[in-house]
């Protein structure tokens, strides 16, 4: 059986504009727990840092640079979990704009699903 893990790198540093007010919640929330700091040296794709994501060998390593389409940065969903969440799988989550890419968009979806196909 080949283990693949799929993943997108965002820049984790609070003082760049890209990052929207949700995806610093994220940030807080999940990265400075898993991995204890944030910067310009901590990467993830909103909810999962890299140096988590990815499996050892012999799993194959994919990592999506951004979208082919629009060419913005892929983030894990298109919704914010809540704590919620946790307590019901089934509650809403947060819904982000329109315009967040994630790995389930157009332009993302291809760039990975070869691997599993």
């Amino acid at each position: 059986m080949l283990w693949i893990a799929i993943f997108t790198a965002l820049d984790t540093n609070a003082n760049n504009l890209a990052i929207p007010i949700g995806s610093l919640f994220l940030l807080l929330s999940y990265y400075l727990p898993l991995v204890g700091k944030l910067g310009d040296d901590v990467k993830g794709d909103g909810i999962v840092p890299t140096e988590l994501a990815f499996m050892e060998s012999p799993a194959r390593r994919v990592e999506i640079e951004k979208c082919s389409l629009s060419g913005s940065a892929v983030r894990h969903a298109h919704v914010l979990p809540t704590p919620w969440n946790l307590l019901d799988g089934n509650a809403a989550s947060i819904k982000l704009p329109e315009d967040i890419v994630w790995y389930g968009s157009p332009g993302v979806l291809s760039q990975w699903l070869g691997y599993i196909e």
